[in-house]
């Protein structure tokens, strides 16, 4: 029998180096795989849980507009009506009832408008701020707007409304400090009043002439004059039923927040930007905030 060469005794040892480097390789891929999967699986459990908490802060929000807005004898109002010095914050306040009225005459009998900017609690008519911030207090009180929104960025705020929806100039953001919560996470939030905005969009047309189409155009579908800021080429065309139109006007195209970037042509602000001023669906209702219904 031939004995074995060098030769053959090498290519053993390098075959089992290139074995032990092969399994190396896996082991690192493997470990590399884990840790991968281990971050994307912390990362979507994150993802996860804002999700979830930014859906509960909605529902929240929701809830005290329902809460707070419900009753057809509240009004709502912008905090720089009370102060001009006041950040973009939504109030509640209840209106004069109507329920007190003169035996002798059945006249109304006015309210004490002494004490119309106190706490729903101590007889007044204000009743809340609409934003998360204001759940934090014992006592709802007007004078508390300055503390419950901030317009510039801090380190213990987190930002709801700030220069993507608005312009570099406006100092209206809303910066709120998030509630913490027991489970992990935080949340915000706050509430615009839409109806208090020129809208934007298509004007409506009445299905006929008559009391009831005019009742039914007053009532949800009324659409705001946008020449009274400065920007009339969002007038609405004289002939709105008539979409083919060619000089139909550019408000047209609003049909949504984020449509309002297409309007651009003869404006010197695109309405997209100003988010305080403009909104494309704001509905109005004709209630009797008096007594009701």
């Amino acid at each position: 029998m031939k004995p074995k060469s060098k030769n053959s005794r090498g290519f053993a040892l390098i075959a089992t180096i290139l074995l032990m480097v092969l399994l190396a390789i896996l082991t690192v891929g493997t470990l590399s795989l884990s840790v991968v999967t281990l971050r994307t699986s912390t990362q979507d459990d994150a993802q996860l849980r804002a999700r979830a908490n930014s859906r509960m802060a909605l529902m929240i929000a929701i809830g005290e507009l329902q809460k707070l807005t419900g009753p057809d004898t509240r009004v709502t109002a912008n905090a720089n009506l009370v102060d001009e010095t006041y950040p973009s914050l939504l109030g509640v306040w209840r209106s004069w009832e109507g329920s007190n009225h003169d035996t002798t005459n059945g006249r109304p009998i006015a309210p004490n408008y002494g004490v119309k900017d106190q706490a729903e609690s101590s007889g007044g008519r204000f009743v809340d701020w609409l934003v998360s911030s204001a759940a934090a207090r014992p006592t709802p009180s007007l004078t508390d707007a300055p503390s419950l929104i901030q317009t510039t960025t801090s380190s213990d705020t987190v930002p709801l409304l700030a220069e993507g929806s608005l312009l570099p100039t406006d100092t209206r953001q809303v910066h709120v400090v998030p509630t913490e919560l027991r489970d992990g996470g935080r949340i915000a939030w706050w509430i615009s009043g839409e109806n208090q905005k020129a809208r934007l969009g298509q004007p409506y047309q009445p299905r006929s002439n008559d009391p009831a189409g005019l009742y039914e155009l007053g009532q949800t579908h009324t659409i705001t004059n946008p020449d009274a800021f400065g920007m009339p080429s969002l007038l609405p065309d004289p002939e709105p039923h008539h979409i083919s139109n060619s000089n139909a006007k550019a408000g047209r195209r609003a049909v949504s927040r984020k449509t309002m970037a297409l309007i651009e042509e003869g404006n010197a602000v695109r309405p997209d930007r100003k988010f305080h001023d403009f909104t494309s669906y704001a509905n109005g209702l004709l209630t009797n905030t008096a007594t009701g219904g």
